[in-house]
């Protein structure tokens, strides 16, 4: 009878273990493997785990945010896919308007346009909509500088850059030429 008892003990712990939840993975460890994954070139496993991130941290403003860029990145890098890239940086706006990383997604949106997706237009309605929320935002100066060069090849970009500094040295020498008179 104890035999008993004491068998029927061990069959309900082991069942009550059992049915107890796993240990809730640490977010760091998600964006691990997630990193893995894509090194792995398993792209949709890895968005698959960032999906899994923000839905075992629902609460934690902190780790979806990093989760949804993440996945932007992923995006935008591994599959050229801008119009998912640029959703899951607008998620972060429209979810999270007031942090710190709402300014910075409308300011990769508005890269993402103009770099990635070479599409000059959206990437000035972005840019100056940057301007208008954030002008006092320290990627405002990027942004004001992209704009004025937005649709500019490097090859143009680099011809105006050799162009100023051609300029200078000339003032320069002007300059070194009339105190040594």
């Amino acid at each position: 009878m104890k035999v008993t008892i004491a068998a029927m003990v061990c069959v309900l712990i082991a069942v009550v273990s059992g049915c107890s939840p796993a240990p809730k993975m640490k977010a760091e460890d998600y964006f691990k493997t997630t990193d893995s994954l894509v090194a792995q070139n398993k792209i949709e496993e890895g968005l698959k785990m960032l999906d899994d991130l923000a839905a075992a941290y629902p609460k934690d403003t902190a780790v979806i945010i990093k989760s949804w860029t993440a996945a932007a990145d992923i995006y935008a890098v591994h599959l050229q896919n801008f119009p998912k890239a640029i959703e899951s940086l607008q998620r972060i706006i429209d979810t999270y308007p007031e942090t710190p990383q709402a300014s910075v997604s409308l300011f990769k949106i508005g890269f993402t346009y103009e770099t990635l997706a070479h599409d000059m237009e959206k990437a000035k309605t972005v840019y100056e909509e940057f301007l208008k929320k954030y002008p006092q935002h320290e990627l405002a100066e990027s942004v004001k500088i992209s704009l004025d060069h937005l649709g500019e090849s490097d090859e143009e970009l680099l011809e105006r850059i050799l162009n100023k500094n051609e300029k200078l040295d000339d003032k320069t020498t002007v300059k070194v030429k009339e105190k040594a008179k």
